[in-house]
């Protein structure tokens, strides 16, 4: 239990330096499974920052049992809340191809929401994609919060298809 409080501040750092990547591990460590749990009733009732946690547990499989598919799909209800460490975790995955076929240029679409919400980190991370110049860091005319609903990789993975 301790160390899920401790996992918690280091994620909104609260009282610590914040480290999203420490507290995650603290937070979904194997030996804390019931904490999972937790998380879980959180986001299905709507918790955008527990929707992230799980979906991000789910994809690397920490403290509950790896399912890249559904962790994807919390992970972009928790955008579609506007959830800003979701659009910067949606920008990493398809930057680095982590549970989705990599695409900078859906990399870059999530990092300038993130970027949009004032994030300085999204905007460093942005900066080292490899992009053609014409790619700006302003918001893009047609957002990725309008993709959504059915992202094309979880098409793609329904039918089949492997994006890794």
């Amino acid at each position: 239990m301790q160390l899920r409080i401790l996992g918690d501040r280091y994620v909104s750092g609260t009282g610590v330096p914040k480290d999203e990547a420490k507290g995650f591990y603290m937070v979904m460590n194997p030996a804390l499974k019931g904490e999972a749990e937790w998380y879980r009733q959180a986001a299905e009732q709507g918790n955008a920052d527990a929707q992230l946690m799980l979906g991000l547990g789910l994809i690397t499989g920490r403290g509950v049992s790896k399912d890249q598919i559904h962790g994807l799909e919390w992970v972009h209800r928790s955008a579609n809340q506007g959830n800003l460490n979701a659009y910067r975790a949606l920008g990493y995955m398809y930057a680095r191809g982590i549970a989705v076929r990599a695409d900078t240029h859906k990399a870059a679409d999530w990092y300038r929401e993130a970027i949009a919400k004032g994030s300085e980190v999204a905007r460093k991370e942005f900066e080292m994609l490899e992009l053609p110049k014409k790619i700006a860091i302003s918001p893009a005319a047609v957002s990725p919060i309008d993709e959504l609903t059915a992202p094309t990789s979880l098409r793609e993975l329904r039918r089949g298809e492997s994006l890794l």
